[in-house]
């Protein structure tokens, strides 16, 4: 990851000094996106969350190249999904340090630091330790996000648990638990997001990728002892090419109707259904599994095996 060429930063732009870029953002041309640091409005106007977080951590580490990226920075360099992107960049600070203030960007104190990788310009925390800092600091249900992408592309429990075992760090219990109720076979975030809002809602664990008999289909999750499935619906399965090919959104409506009558008459299973933002909000999933019938308890502690 190299400095975008749209970033203007004073010093690196003879061609366009302070005061030549002040005077855009006061027009509104440019943004002033970190201090010393310019894009135009119409590139970041359209920038997505993740796209403006990297223009940030790129900003800091052209002015201070020692920076190092940790926890939700380090997870985006590294190209990890997450739930919410900080609204600043976020930089490691260990704590036999004295206490410093640079604006424009969030400190995270750590006891241990290890030894970071570099990505492009900037100086980040290695993938596993960024994994076992997240599982810390983070809810479950948003820690699951990363963890899960993780094994997806074949991390091992052990590995980050070894880690941990050997680190000094805050909330390595919660870690610990985080860790333990990862799973490959989620999907995508929102699979991740959903499963962990259950966890901690006390819902029963749900089976994952649950194959329909007889049938070419599967469910994103399946209570078999209750006959329930779960789906959740993405905003890309609608209209996403990748997904989508040529069908309209409609025909895309149409046939996953066809498809969830295939399986119900198959099965005998009752669906339920919800969206990223339901499961964001935990309070519309949580009525949503009540609605289909699925038992509410106590959060789960550990994945039952």
């Amino acid at each position: 990851m190299h400095l975008d060429d749209r970033l203007l930063l004073i010093d690196r732009t003879p061609d366009r000094p302070a005061r030549a870029l002040q005077r855009g953002a006061e027009r509104g041309e440019l943004v002033r996106i970190a201090p010393g640091a310019y894009l135009r409005a119409a590139a970041w106007s359209t920038a997505d969350s993740i796209e403006r977080h990297r223009l940030l951590m790129q900003a800091h580490a052209a002015r201070h190249p020692g920076a190092i990226f940790t926890h939700r920075s380090a997870a985006i360099a590294h190209g990890l999904p997450m739930v919410k992107v900080p609204p600043r960049p976020e930089v490691l600070q260990p704590s036999s340090r004295r206490s410093s203030s640079t604006p424009g960007v969030l400190r995270r104190t750590v006891r241990q630091v290890d030894e970071p990788v570099r990505i492009g310009m900037m100086l980040v925390v290695p993938m596993q330790r960024t994994l076992i800092d997240l599982a810390a600091a983070l809810p479950l249900r948003e820690a699951l996000v990363p963890l899960d992408a993780h094994r997806r592309d074949g991390g091992q429990e052990h590995e980050l648990l070894e880690l941990l075992g050997s680190r000094s760090l805050r909330g390595s219990r919660c870690a610990e638990r985080s860790i333990a109720f990862a799973d490959g076979r989620s999907a995508n975030a929102g699979e991740s997001l959903s499963r962990g809002t259950m966890i901690d809602l006390g819902f029963p664990l749900p089976d994952l990728q649950v194959a329909v008999r007889g049938l070419p289909y599967e469910t994103d999750f399946a209570w078999p002892a209750h006959r329930r499935r779960g789906e959740f619906d993405g905003f890309a399965k609608y209209a996403d090419p990748r997904f989508t090919g040529t069908r309209a959104p409609a025909e895309v409506v149409v046939a996953e109707k066809r498809r969830e009558d295939a399986i119900r008459s198959a099965t005998g299973d009752r669906f339920v259904r919800w969206t990223w933002n339901e499961a964001l909000a935990v309070h519309p999933l949580r009525r949503a599994l009540l609605g289909a019938g699925l038992p509410q308890g106590r959060a789960l502690l550990r994945p039952q095996r």
